[in-house]
């Protein structure tokens, strides 16, 4: 990917243009197929600039991208209903925690990680696979931490409770609490 090259060449502005230029073009296939492919890869090059925004420290300008990224994918969680479609729509509400957090903003940092939570437990209901326990984890182990930031303990002592026993249901079927992925 030009984009990716020319970021790690440290060619910043070129980076930038290649990245607008794919999404650009990714546009016109959209419109031109309505793909569920073409929709997937442009709702992940939004998701790409957002992340490069970010890193350039322009939190504004990545929300904006990443929004419309969550826009296009869950459209596609809607129309297909897949597990991928799923995780990936689970992924940019993820960066949009993080990006709400860069700006200090915990409290929809939380309700970020709570829409994620929502998908993750669906995906742990529908195919009980560890990767989607592990994942329900990590976040239930996010949440804590932002809890805890908060200074509510409390409830951070009850999220890492949740996250725990999520835990120690891996181990209990695998020996391990990470997802073999």
């Amino acid at each position: 990917d030009l984009a990716v090259l020319s970021r790690e060449e440290g060619k910043l502005t070129e980076a930038k243009e290649w990245f607008l230029k794919k999404i650009e073009i990714l546009q016109e296939l959209v419109n031109e197929t309505g793909t569920i492919e073409s929709k997937s890869d442009l709702a992940q090059s939004y998701n790409d600039l957002g992340a490069f925004f970010h890193t350039e420290g322009n939190i504004s300008e990545a929300k904006d991208l990443v929004l419309k990224s969550i826009a296009i994918r869950q459209n596609l969680a809607d129309e297909t209903g897949t597990v991928e479609s799923r995780n990936n729509l689970a992924g940019s509400y993820n960066n949009m925690k993080v990006l709400a957090y860069t700006e200090g903003n915990i409290s929809d940092a939380k309700g970020w990680v709570l829409k994620k939570i929502e998908i993750q437990q669906e995906l742990v209901d529908e195919t009980g696979t560890i990767e989607s326990k592990s994942d329900l984890a990590k976040s239930y182990n996010d949440l804590a931490v932002l809890s805890r930031e908060e200074g509510k303990l409390t409830e951070a002592k009850e999220w890492y409770f949740k996250a725990l026993e999520i835990q120690q249901e891996l181990v209990d079927e695998t020996g391990t609490i990470e997802s073999k992925s």
